[in-house]
């Protein structure tokens, strides 16, 4: 027998969430059967696949992305939300170009630290999220005290990802992830909140001690030579989750300002080439070579 549970509204409705409106669920001998319930939006949304059909998109696109990526992110954390599950597969796109985020399976309100004896803990929060590749180091480290810091990684990883039409830190385990990101970030330094963290000290010797060379990594890509994108890619990509860039700082970058520039009152205008949507335009196109379809 199936049962309704209406989802509770903490979050006022956004241009760029993809809002849960029910979930539907039965009890099947010891299993949990769900169904969800999305609001509809106007038209239809698909998939912004990036490495999946190996896809570069035009600069205009990407900022256009990216920024509007920015805009409901800053959104999330001013209320304490983080998402977690941040990659491209989560990002939608309705025909009108508007960007909708989706998934928030793994989505937590963060909870405020308690008190004991005058000092305040810290609340424990899963470090086993956000999907591998997209994943921060903090969490890597085991890190259960974190912020909207970690989406922001991901939104490094994602805008990456577009420019050059594969993901950028494809590992299979969680070592070979950490070892992955040490040789472009190098070795955590001695001011950085990373040493402190319950894996470190089990990692240091393994990891060695290795100079960061992310300017030098970005610049093999003949896409990333703007010295604007670097800047951001760096502040997005920073190992110290304290320094790493908040959502509404990155909306101030000089990259979206520079051209082609974003259109701030209607971001999405920047994915439409020649008066049509190039972003889907270019998904119709993979999908046909790819023979699947993406439409939701």
């Amino acid at each position: 027998m199936w049962g309704v549970s209406v989802a509770p509204a903490p979050l006022r409705p956004h241009a760029s969430l993809l809002l849960l409106f029910a979930a539907a669920f039965a009890r099947v001998a010891t299993a949990c059967l769900m169904r969800v319930l999305v609001v509809p939006s106007p038209g239809r949304l698909r998939f912004l696949v990036c490495g999946a059909f190996r896809h570069r998109f035009s600069l205009p696109q990407v900022k256009s992305v990216i920024y509007q990526l920015l805009v409901v992110l800053d959104y999330l954390h001013s209320k304490s939300f983080v998402h977690r599950d941040l990659k491209c597969s989560n990002l939608l796109l309705t025909e009108a170009n508007v960007l909708k985020l989706g998934d928030f399976g793994l989505a937590r309100s963060l909870p405020q630290p308690t008190f004991e004896g005058g000092a305040a803990l810290a609340p424990k929060l899963s470090n086993t999220v956000i999907t591998l590749w997209y994943r921060p180091p903090e969490l890597l480290l085991g890190s259960t005290d974190y912020t909207g810091a970690v989406d922001m990684w991901s939104v490094g990883c994602i805008l990456l990802e577009m420019i050059v039409g594969k993901p950028i830190f494809p590992a299979r385990t969680e070592m070979e992830q950490i070892k992955q990101l040490t040789s472009v970030l190098g070795t955590p330094p001695e001011t950085s909140s990373l040493r402190n963290l319950p894996l470190w000290p089990k990692l240091a010797e393994t990891l060695g001690d290795k100079k960061p060379r992310v300017t030098e990594w970005l610049h093999k890509n003949p896409a990333l030579q703007d010295p604007e994108i670097v800047h951001l890619v760096t502040r997005l990509l920073e190992g110290d989750p304290r320094k790493r860039i908040t959502a509404r700082e990155a909306q101030q970058s000089r990259w979206f300002q520079s051209a082609p520039a974003v259109d701030k009152e209607n971001p999405a205008a920047g994915c439409v080439v020649a008066g049509r949507a190039g972003i889907l335009l270019a998904l119709t196109r993979a999908e046909r070579q790819s023979g699947r379809c993406t439409s939701l």
